[in-house]
């Protein structure tokens, strides 16, 4: 299973110092454009005399504090964020840093050292060297740059396991690092103030300044198959309403949403209708419908007619909502009116397919790439031979599903949220980058 990727990529680094001019440090012989460029931008700053301290070391707490703040976390999410306690030694609950701590452990961007005793240690106030920064900075924000030339091997690597030297070979291939000039990357080296600002700078390059593009609400509702999409350019999608009609609009009042551009229908069921209303078209402006059905004469399909509403037909792999630029909404599998829609946001794919049958499925095994996030039919349970071939690292489970089924994602390696359970679910989507605003469900050994 791919693993757990959560990040929102609007990167502010504020360091807990008071604020110097961009070009005004008198310490400051290297990499001046890079500390310049973050200090303008009120990212960094400097020290009340004036100096930058650049060679003085980023210690291994304040590093993940500030990348947590980073990729979306704020105060009240960092003090509430509830996971599976990492058992440090060092670093108990109620502890300053201890919640920064549990949260980066629980996404995988640290996972602690071990001391002479054999206990398990966070080592908040030591300096992060670089070769952990390394595996940080590549997990925090799930840099990927397999693919884009050969491995780069610095001459103190090649000899590193091979998580560490690949998680240096993948800052390298981004051009994140470029090592020393004697051909070294000096991997259990500190790593100062001005390289650390140099990484986060060559990072927020690399990710060609992404900002938050796309948001999908899963909806708190009784069949578990109601979600918004909000696209970059401003354009909304509901997807199914399987809510009464007083609690559709109750979350959508939640959601601050203005209007509601095109409602679509993955099946024409009172399961995915129930909170369609001539009120709620109305208010929200609705101006598209579409749907993969031939029937005429539903009350459903007279309230279009009555509102004057463009019904349209869904056609296989052509998009029907988005910003056409950096996401798109996809129809990848018709089946006796109902669909399958496929989210496509650079990197990342989400499939809604909670009126999926279990020969969908099989479809989506044997012909779609693999998808981040699925939403679970509910209608069938998906195979564990069918899943790992979708391969999810997330899924959006119905409401009132039986714990088998959620033992049965558990078990494969899924982050599984459930709307019912933790009301509106909201996934917000970069160029390849995602995180989810709640913590999921269950918690992995």
């Amino acid at each position: 299973m791919k693993k757990l990727l959560m990040t929102v990529l609007a990167l502010f680094l504020v360091l807990p110092i008071l604020p110097s001019k961009a070009a005004g440090f008198t310490d400051v012989g290297m990499y001046e454009d890079e500390i310049s460029w973050l200090v303008e931008r009120g990212v960094i700053n400097g020290y009340p005399d004036g100096t930058f301290r650049p060679e003085e070391p980023i210690n291994r707490l304040n590093a993940i504090q500030l990348i947590l703040r980073d990729i979306g976390f704020t105060e009240l999410q960092i003090e509430n964020y509830e996971a599976k306690d990492p058992g440090f030694a060092d670093l108990s609950e109620g502890m300053y840093g201890y919640q920064e701590a549990l949260i980066a452990h629980s996404l995988g961007f640290i996972s602690g050292n071990t001391n002479e005793n054999g206990e398990l240690v966070f080592n908040a106030g030591a300096p992060i060297n670089r070769s952990q920064i390394a595996k940080v900075l590549k997990n925090a924000y799930v840099i990927q740059a397999g693919g884009m030339g050969d491995p780069v091997t610095f001459k103190d690597t090649e000899n590193l396991g091979p998580e560490l030297r690949g998680n240096v070979a993948t800052l390298a291939l981004a051009e994140i690092t470029t090592g020393y000039e004697d051909g070294t990357f000096r991997p259990f080296e500190s790593t100062s103030r001005q390289h650390f600002a140099v990484f986060l700078k060559r990072t927020f390059d690399y990710i060609d300044q992404p900002l938050v593009k796309t948001q999908v609400h899963f909806l708190a509702d009784d069949a578990g198959n109601a979600a918004v999409i909000e696209f970059n350019d401003g354009s909304t999608a509901l997807i199914d309403a399987g809510l009464n009609a007083a609690e559709l609009e109750k979350q959508l009042a939640d959601l601050e949403l203005e209007r509601i551009d095109t409602f679509i229908a993955t099946e024409l069921s009172g399961e995915t209708l129930q909170g369609i209303t001539r009120d709620l078209f109305e208010k929200y402006d609705v101006q598209r419908a579409v749907d993969a059905s031939d029937e005429t004469g539903t009350g459903y399909t007279e309230l279009l007619e009555e509102l004057d509403i463009d019904r349209v037909a869904a056609v296989y792999d052509e998009p029907i909502a988005g910003d056409n630029k950096t996401a798109n909404l996809f129809v990848k599998h018709m089946q006796d009116n109902m669909m399958v829609l496929r989210l496509g946001t650079g990197m990342t794919s989400v499939m809604f397919a909670n009126s999926a049958t279990s020969e969908m499925y099989d479809e989506a095994a044997d012909f779609y790439f693999p998808f981040d996030i699925m939403q679970a039919s509910r209608k069938v349970r998906v195979s564990d031979g069918v899943l790992n071939e979708i391969d999810p690292a997330h899924a959006i489970l119905p409401s009132n599903h039986p714990f088998e089924f959620y033992r049965h994602l558990n078990r494969n390696g899924v982050y599984v949220y459930s709307p019912q359970d933790q009301y509106i679910t909201t996934l917000s989507i970069t160029d390849g980058y995602y995180f989810f605003e709640q913590p999921p469900l269950n918690e992995f050994e």
